[in-house]
């Protein structure tokens, strides 16, 4: 593994930032909804497993909860990664925000990496909070006490089966057609 500084790039393929946007490999936005707390898998295939995990809150009076991405699980050939970004009150850009463990041991912390697994993938990773613009433009009604510090992630993968799944693996099928309503303002799988 090696990490070197680099920004996810949130507008291309194989991105997933922001209250969580994915775009696949096809070029498609779709906006994935669910529960803070929760994990779910990205990409399941034979030699690799990324899992995430969500934070977030549901303000009073909203049917869902408004989340992010607060840390990805890697397993790659018989290795195992964590990236996670720390809670924090406010931000500063001089703190680290991010943890990384590589096989259980703590790797020097950055607020932004690009990681590259040889001949499996390389991953852009950065570490962002919820800026007040946000909250008020979206009306997330963030506490005062956390900034909802989350993750960017842009990915590159490299020789995945034709059965990989996950919600941004599976894009990588041959045969996918994407479940998510075309000519929306935000389309929701």
């Amino acid at each position: 593994m090696v990490l070197t500084d680099r920004k996810a790039n949130c507008n291309q393929p194989r991105a997933a930032c922001l209250d969580p946007r994915f775009i696949g490999r096809d070029g498609i936005v779709l906006y994935f909804h669910d529960k803070s707390n929760e994990h779910f898998s990205l990409v399941s295939d034979l030699n690799l497993q990324i899992n995430v995990c969500f934070i977030g809150l549901r303000p009073v009076g909203r049917p869902r909860d408004y989340t992010w991405i607060q840390a990805l699980g890697l397993l790659f050939n018989v290795h195992a990664l964590s990236v996670e970004a720390t809670k924090a009150e406010s931000w500063d850009n001089e703190v680290d925000h991010m943890k990384f463990y590589y096989d259980g041991k703590e790797t020097p912390n950055k607020n932004g990496a690009l990681i590259r697994l040889p001949e499996v993938a390389e991953i852009s990773v950065n570490v962002i909070p919820v800026t007040k613009e946000d909250d008020r433009i979206h009306n997330y009604q963030m506490p005062s006490d956390d900034c909802f510090t989350h993750l960017d992630v842009q990915f590159r993968f490299y020789g995945l089966s034709t059965k990989v799944e996950g919600v941004l693996g599976r894009t990588y099928q041959p045969d996918f057609k994407n479940p998510a309503k075309l000519g929306v303002a935000m389309p929701v799988v």
